[in-house]
């Protein structure tokens, strides 16, 4: 496994150095969907590889990825928000090492009949790992699915999700950080993007003036 992980991590480092070839947009489109976590899922369902130091690595890579394609210096805590998904507020590169155990509890849970059936003349009854793995999330305070979805990795996910979105915003105590991230975790909040995009480009008229004030005002939705 350990072999295996440090592969992956090998050839996110040379990714990494590359997708500065190519537009910000792209690379941080690629990094996303397809060159970060996409390419650890299988293992991290096929194994269990919480706690591995290799996946801190792996996600110190991906940090150093968004930084450098972005040409921003991130602090633990806009990190931690850039890994979360768009609709809570991140960019959608999530961390492995946050995805770990929800991919290896979902494809064990899923496979649970599978495996009893292939090994009922062991009379093994536990996998071990798995409740090893189930008790940590536990402990953690992470609500666990109803068992019909436990063969769901999202439902696992998002349990986690919630915990570091709640951690997040407990940490701010500025008001303007609170808003900002109450704002871009709120249903349809990248809706006016492209609108202000499109206009900016084309010279549209994006700003309109309102309320008693003389002065003019924007108002973007």
């Amino acid at each position: 496994m350990s072999d295996c992980l440090q592969a992956r991590h090998d050839d996110l480092t040379r990714t990494v150095k590359r997708l500065k070839l190519v537009s910000a947009h792209d690379a941080l489109v690629l990094l996303k969907n397809s060159l970060g976590a996409p390419k650890l899922l299988h293992t991290l369902r096929s194994a269990c590889c919480v706690d591995h130091d290799l996946l801190k690595a792996f996600d110190g890579e991906l940090r150093s990825g968004v930084s450098s394609i972005c040409n921003v210096s991130l602090t633990d805590d806009q990190w931690l928000q850039a890994s979360l998904p768009v609709c809570n507020g991140g960019l959608g590169l999530r961390r492995v090492s946050s995805l770990a155990s929800s991919a290896f509890l979902a494809s064990t849970a899923g496979t649970r009949q599978l495996q009893d059936h292939i090994l009922h003349r062991t009379h093994q009854t536990h996998d071990d790992m798995y409740d090893r793995c189930l008790a940590a999330r536990v402990s953690s305070g992470i609500a666990l699915p109803e068992d019909s979805n436990t063969h769901r990795r999202r439902i696992w996910d998002k349990a986690v999700v919630d915990s570091e979105y709640d951690q997040l915003l407990s940490k701010y105590t500025d008001p303007y950080h609170r808003a900002r991230l109450l704002a871009a975790a709120a249903p349809h909040s990248g809706d006016g993007a492209i609108r202000v995009a499109v206009g900016l480009r084309l010279g549209c008229a994006i700003c309109e003036t309102h309320g008693r004030s003389s002065w003019p005002a924007c108002l973007v939705v």
